[in-house]
């Protein structure tokens, strides 16, 4: 079966043949080539997942050209969005991923974090701007859970629109109330026309603020931010989460400011 599927608006053709534990198949520089024996071979034991890389066969290539690490970004998506857990490796050495992985950092608005200077302490920002499914939305709320906060410190998701989930989108965004309740996330932010299912399911207790827009929503944000928190932004590209992180990385130079300003008044 061949199909394409979009991943942060990048279309991209897949070949999946077979049944049971997932075996992604990334190719070489010649293209897929589906013909070959190898993937009938191999989809006799597993289900094989053959994207076509951006550039090869009905997939475009990605806005600028793409580097490795946006390949290898695009294929982290892929893997949420197919629930790849368990995927076998092929011709794969763990030791040295295991040692490449030790010095990997996450890019901007792929869960890179850093801490603000605020009054009374720092807080933590954690940047996933980037894209947003319902899977990778789970995964974040998760980990969001597990950070440790201040003595007076709370967990904050600000969550915009995952886009392209086609008819069940608001059953979806609704459906985000369930990974809130299970990591003991304190407040939601929330923003868009999708992600108003979700904040009329959140409990008062739960409610940070919503806006149709990142940009009406930034202010909200910003007004609420304390020493010891931890907040998480996470939208698809689309919705234009970026900005709000942008303007919490200013806010600790902008409070700093008002307090000179203040002491020397």
């Amino acid at each position: 079966m061949t199909r394409t599927i979009a991943l942060a608006g990048t279309p991209l053709e897949l070949v999946e043949r077979g049944q049971g534990r997932p075996l992604p198949f990334l190719h070489a520089g010649e293209g897929l080539a589906p013909e070959r024996p190898w993937l009938d071979l191999l989809s006799r034991r597993y289900r094989v997942i053959a994207p076509c890389h951006p550039g090869y066969g009905n997939s475009p290539l990605i806005d600028g050209g793409g580097s490795v690490d946006d390949l290898a970004y695009l294929y982290l998506d892929l893997a949420a969005e197919l629930g790849l857990d368990g995927a076998v490796l092929v011709g794969a050495d763990l030791a040295l991923a295991a040692l490449a992985l030790a010095d990997f950092k996450p890019a901007s608005g792929r869960g890179a974090a850093f801490e603000i200077d605020l009054p009374g302490g720092p807080a933590t920002v954690i940047d996933e701007s980037y894209n947003a499914n319902p899977a990778s939305m789970a995964a974040a709320l998760a980990l969001l859970g597990q950070r440790p906060v201040g003595a007076r410190g709370r967990r904050i998701a600000v969550l915009g629109d995952m886009l392209e989930l086609g008819p069940r989108g608001r059953a979806l965004h609704r459906g985000l109330l369930a990974p809130v309740d299970a990591n003991a996330i304190d407040l939601v932010f929330c923003c868009g026309p999708l992600m108003r299912a979700l904040w009329r399911a959140l409990p008062a207790s739960r409610r940070g603020g919503y806006a149709e827009d990142s940009a009406a929503l930034e202010p909200q944000v910003l007004s609420a931010v304390g020493a010891g928190d931890v907040v998480m932004v996470k939208g698809s590209l689309g919705s234009r989460m970026a900005p709000i992180v942008k303007a919490l990385q200013k806010l600790s130079v902008r409070r700093d400011m008002l307090e000179t300003a203040s002491a020397q008044g």
